[in-house]
């Protein structure tokens, strides 16, 4: 039967309606107008008949009446600081905001960027006396602790900087023909106009600005992501991936967007591992995703992202922290899947994430790791540094984790354990990654001061420590002038000022085992990679930074790793595809998380079957031992 009738669903924005969408229910239409209406976005939404005469009946009309239930806000206890107007729409001042309101901003479906133009949002935000005063309560709470002023002084001065924001939104739209130039001349030439044509004040709001413009028609947090990863493939350039990193960042910092993004996820295990895929830039079907995670993962796989990066692994270690199941299986399913998650977390010198991952992930491990009851803290420490392979990450982690509260509370055990992995080296070269040459003893001993220091670990003792470094330096060969270089030591200085956990030294040749042992050689492709005892851990993966790097998207950033140790070498696999090796004549075997002895010579094959590799060797590494 023809139906006689339909259903328009109209939006209204500063007193000019337009057609959202038609309808053939009535239900989903009003459906349809109510969650518009939830949005914050229109001033009012209204759902009318239309017969097939023409004739138009309104059923149903409703004026946006301000946020009403959502009173919640988020604790914060820094605050980025904001003298004037302009800077509210810096990132960091975004962020602040995003950890205040993030149950709003969830509610909303918007970010900071956009609600910091909507003039109705932010009307509608100051008449909810409840929201208003908690969202800028916690603030002025925060900033007068660092301005060292009295919370009303302060809070009358947001107050202030809030009006001011919320009469700049209403008149925005002059702001359009500038926000035009994204769309026609694309984001780096975009951002150079507004570089070259404004202040540092009115940056910020201008390319706020014209995302928000550009986000309008994203109307789940999906579609958003989306949007923004898009601009990745349209337009890439140092200026624009660090303007995307921060709208990326500012989006995903979120439990709701990160649910949206995977999917459908079995358990928090799963979610978790999809999540670290991401950051490797290696998600695949295997893993839960959404096109949108998809996405996120092809831009960090591609781009270092370090502001996205830093959002998605505080988001992991807030899950790791707390008390959700990883599975719906028992302990003993957690057991297993926790011990998965911990290598997908470890990087050269320690957890990625720093403190805060080194905290949750020991939480976690005292629960799950006991097979029925909670492990004492200080065999939970000794269980978790017994997973990492090198004794930087082992330390790495002991000095990330004792700063934090966690840590403050054994700092007796913590010391004593750095102070044992120090005084156990044989050579300041166990501190390095073997594939890194770049590095310095003195660079090392610096680097190692400041993290010892910033560590809290008294003087005197932090003093022994280094003097014991000075020792073991003494006794390794001098190193090859050929090998270190102005550049090389400055890209060090560099490193360890950006990241603390850069802890590297120059490679020397070095006799172990009573003398010179065997030669391992690698052959990947064209190339030959030496492999002897002046080092103990040789890294095979994606990672440029990797001992033989290898270029294929099955291959994990960091897939395995040739541990050269009391005259033999053995071939780890920390992979998610596991590694085939064939041993001379002998049956091939897969690694799945298990190592092997190599001997003689074979073929490994990183992330798949040695007979589907047919013709293609991006994969592939022969091996010979002499």
């Amino acid at each position: 039967m023809e139906k006689k009738h339909t259903f328009e669903v109209m939006v209204e924005v500063s007193g000019k309606s337009e057609i959202e969408g038609i309808y053939q229910d009535d239900k989903m239409a009003i459906a349809r107008a109510e969650y518009l209406l939830g949005l914050a976005k229109y001033t009012a939404v209204k759902v009318s008949r239309i017969e097939r005469s023409g004739r138009s009946s309104i059923i149903f009309e409703k004026a946006y009446s301000g946020s009403g239930k959502v009173t919640v806000v988020g604790d914060i206890d820094e605050a980025c600081l904001c003298r004037t107007v302009g800077e509210v729409y810096s990132h960091d001042s975004r962020m602040t905001l995003l950890k205040v309101m993030r149950p709003y901003c969830d509610e909303q479906v918007m970010i900071p960027a956009e609600i910091l133009h909507k003039y109705m949002p932010l009307r509608y935000i100051e008449r909810d006396e409840l929201l208003f005063g908690q969202i800028t309560r916690r603030i002025a709470n925060a900033q007068a602790r660092q301005l060292r002023v009295s919370v009303e002084s302060r809070l009358q001065e947001l107050i202030k900087l809030y009006q001011q924001v919320r009469d700049f939104a209403k008149d925005s739209d002059t702001l359009i023909p500038i926000a035009d130039e994204l769309a026609y001349n694309g984001l780096t030439k975009f951002l150079k106009h507004v570089d070259d044509n404004y202040g540092e004040l009115d940056r910020a709001r201008i390319i706020t600005y014209a995302f928000s413009r550009r986000l309008i028609d994203a109307r789940d947090w999906n579609q958003k992501i989306i949007f923004i990863c898009e601009l990745f493939k349209e337009d890439q350039s140092d200026a624009a991936d660090r303007c995307l990193d921060e709208f990326l960042s500012e989006i995903v910092d979120g439990n709701v967007v990160i649910k949206a993004a995977i999917g459908y996820a079995r358990d928090l295990s799963t979610a978790l591992m999809s999540l670290c895929a991401a950051l490797e830039g290696s998600v695949t079907d295997r893993f839960a995703h959404t096109p949108a995670l998809m996405a996120l993962s092809e831009v960090l796989g591609s781009r270092p992202m370090p502001k996205l990066r830093a959002s998605l692994l505080n988001r992991i270690a807030l899950a790791l922290d707390g008390k959700g199941l990883l599975t719906k299986s028992g302990r003993d399913a957690d057991t297993d899947a926790f011990r998965k998650l911990i290598p997908l977390l470890q990087e050269y010198g320690g957890f990625i994430g720093g403190g805060p991952m080194a905290v949750a992930l020991t939480r976690r491990a005292k629960v799950t790791l006991g097979r029925g009851e909670d492990l004492p803290m200080e065999t939970t420490i000794e269980t978790i540094v017994g997973t990492f392979s090198h004794n930087a990450g082992k330390i790495g982690y002991l000095l990330d984790l004792l700063p934090m509260e966690i840590g403050k509370r054994n700092a007796t055990f913590i010391m004593g354990s750095v102070a044992a992995l120090l005084s156990s080296l044989h050579s300041i070269r166990d501190l390095a990654p073997a594939n890194d040459l770049s590095f310095s003893s003195d660079v090392v001993k610096e680097g190692f001061r400041k993290r010892l220091y910033l560590a809290g670990i008294p003087r005197k003792l932090t003093d022994a420590l280094l003097a014991k470094l000075d020792a073991i330096t003494r006794q390794d060969v001098l190193q090859s002038p050929l090998l270190v270089s102005a550049v090389s030591t400055s890209r060090a200085i560099e490193s360890l000022q950006t990241s603390d956990r850069s802890i590297g030294v120059v490679a020397s040749p070095e006799k172990r085992n009573g003398g010179i042992s065997s030669i391992l050689t690698l052959s990947y492709q064209e190339s030959r990679y030496v492999v002897d005892f002046s080092r103990n851990t040789y890294e095979i993966g994606r990672h440029p930074n990797s001992f033989v790097v290898i270029k294929n998207d099955k291959v994990s950033r960091l897939h395995a790793t040739i541990i050269a140790r009391d005259g033999k070498y053995i071939l780890s696999d920390q992979s998610r595809n596991g590694t085939m090796v064939r041993i001379g004549g002998r049956p091939s075997m897969l690694l799945e998380r298990a190592s092997v002895v190599l001997e003689e010579a074979g073929v490994i094959a990183l992330g798949g079957d040695l007979e589907e590799a047919g013709g293609d060797d991006s994969a592939i590494i022969r091996f010979h031992i002499a």
